[in-house]
């Protein structure tokens, strides 16, 4: 069973997505846990449903707590969402086990928090709105990519947001699922996650389970 480390700073909208992934499955595929770096929706969620969770300082300078904790929940993979840049020192430990999720076609809107880098894509006019998932290296937003996706820009910020969002917890699911490090390629690879929005796909992508489905969205976005 796999053991999943959020590093958190914000709402926990992946590890929320998650978390209904393992609640609607016959049998448990992970086990899920959060480092903080403040009290947030990631951990106001994980309180409330069980998850282990612990806030903790994370400074620039100074990340001993961080790399302490990461040792004490063993993880196999961490999903970073924190809004701090991790130290050399952590990476130097557990790099390789880092992959962080970016809400643009990386490298534009690189080092921008969260929906941020849509905000950016909308109002520069961008032709094509993204969203990448690589792994996490001492330069920010720059580690090697894992899986992109993009899809032409509707011009409509709500819209852009529920597309990249389910986007990206499509690319968790996929590295959960095949755990294969491969390189960025452009496939045939199309799907349709948010009403008439078609996405492209740098490779081909593990399919959501069934249950996935609009009333699945439903109940994940309002909590």
């Amino acid at each position: 069973m796999q053991r999943i480390t959020f590093l958190s700073s914000g709402n926990g909208g992946n590890l929320k997505f998650l978390h209904y992934i393992q609640s609607n499955l016959n049998s448990p595929k992970f086990v899920l846990n959060v480092i903080a770096d403040r009290e947030c929706g990631a951990t106001i969620f994980a309180q409330k449903n069980g998850i282990e969770c612990k806030v903790i300082k994370v400074k620039n300078d100074d990340q001993t707590d961080l790399s302490s904790s990461i040792a004490e929940f063993k993880p196999d993979i961490i999903f970073t969402t924190i809004h701090k840049v991790i130290a050399s020192s952590v990476l130097s430990l557990y790099g390789e086990r880092m992959v962080n999720l970016h809400y643009s076609l990386l490298p534009f809107h690189a080092g921008v928090i969260g929906m941020k880098g849509v905000e950016r894509a909308i109002a520069n006019n961008d032709f094509l709105l993204g969203v990448s998932t690589h792994k996490v290296t001492s330069k920010l937003d720059a580690g090697p990519i894992i899986v992109q996706s993009h899809f032409p820009n509707p011009k409509d910020y709500e819209l852009s947001v529920k597309a990249s969002f389910r986007i990206g917890c499509l690319h968790l699911w996929s590295i959960l699922e095949d755990q294969k490090e491969v390189d960025l390629i452009v496939t045939d690879k199309d799907t349709s996650l948010v009403e008439s929005i078609v996405v492209r796909h740098s490779r081909p992508l593990s399919p959501l389970p069934k249950f996935v489905d609009e009333a699945f969205w439903s109940q994940l976005s309002i909590l």
